[in-house]
């Protein structure tokens, strides 16, 4: 099997993020799925089913949009610094997002927000 850069797998889950593509973006993600608040030993989201049921509500929003101001890359971790419009009224809310990715999928997330 060819290795997908971890770089790659979220590039195209970004594309289905803006395009509120709820299958494309679920695609990108692991069965076993888990996302963390960055310092919690708990994930507050597990498994593709609460993922879509998750993301769908926010994929109705038509201003919802991620722009990465900033990125970093080490080994299978990819270090996102976004820009999101759409979750908190008209504000651009500021999110850190840190994606492991394996075989081609995002396994785990962890979350700073402000």
């Amino acid at each position: 099997m060819e290795q997908i850069a971890p770089i790659a797998v979220i590039e195209k889950q970004l594309e289905f993020y803006n395009g509120r593509d709820i299958d494309g973006f679920v695609s990108t993600y692991s069965q076993e799925i888990q996302l963390f608040n960055l310092g919690e030993n708990e994930p507050f989201l597990k498994g593709h089913e609460a993922l879509r049921e998750r993301y769908i509500q926010r994929f109705a929003n038509p201003k919802l949009h991620a722009r990465i101001a900033d990125r970093m890359v080490i080994g299978n971790k990819v270090i996102d610094f976004e820009h999101v419009s759409g979750i908190k009224d008209n504000e651009i809310s500021k999110v850190v997002a840190i994606y492991e990715v394996a075989e081609g999928l995002i396994h785990k997330v962890w979350f700073v927000r402000e």
